[in-house]
């Protein structure tokens, strides 16, 4: 009796033990330090697509003046402006239609703001005269920016 071998503590059950009260703890540690979701941040990609669909329309407005030879009354010719013009606007409503959080939040702005893509873009394919293509552009800016929520 006096030299009883003394029993050791099995190193898998230690490992069982850490993470039955290591890793709950972590998680509660990790959670309580996150930052809690706002508007702003969920909001941010939905923005950034309907900015990048604004930026679009400048390049609108430059080719397809450049197409119909920066005259107010003149029809677009056919050629590389006209193609980057339409291209542009195809882009433009693409990005649009990836700010589907703002659709959800804005539904009736979201649906306004895409007609008024597709106008314009059949705008460009039939070739409409200069001045048509820049009020659509200027109409669709004000719906666009409309869009956009001040956070």
């Amino acid at each position: 009796m006096l030299y009883r071998r003394q029993r050791r503590f099995p190193p898998a059950l230690a490992a069982v033990i850490a993470a039955v009260v290591v890793f709950p703890l972590g998680y509660l540690v990790g959670r309580g330090t996150a930052p809690a979701p706002d508007l702003a941040t969920e909001l941010t990609p939905s923005i950034y697509a309907v900015q990048h669909a604004q930026g679009t329309l400048d390049i609108i407005d430059l080719e397809y003046a450049r197409a119909s030879a920066d005259q107010p009354g003149a029809v677009a010719q056919p050629g590389a402006s006209l193609s980057a013009a339409g291209d542009a606007a195809r882009r433009g409503l693409a990005d649009l239609d990836q700010a589907v959080d703002l659709a959800r939040l804005y539904p009736d702005r979201a649906r306004t703001a895409r007609s008024d893509f597709e106008a314009l873009l059949r705008a460009i394919d039939r070739r409409a005269p200069l001045d048509e293509v820049r009020t659509l552009t200027g109409e669709l800016r004000a719906d666009l920016a409309a869009l956009i929520p001040a956070l």
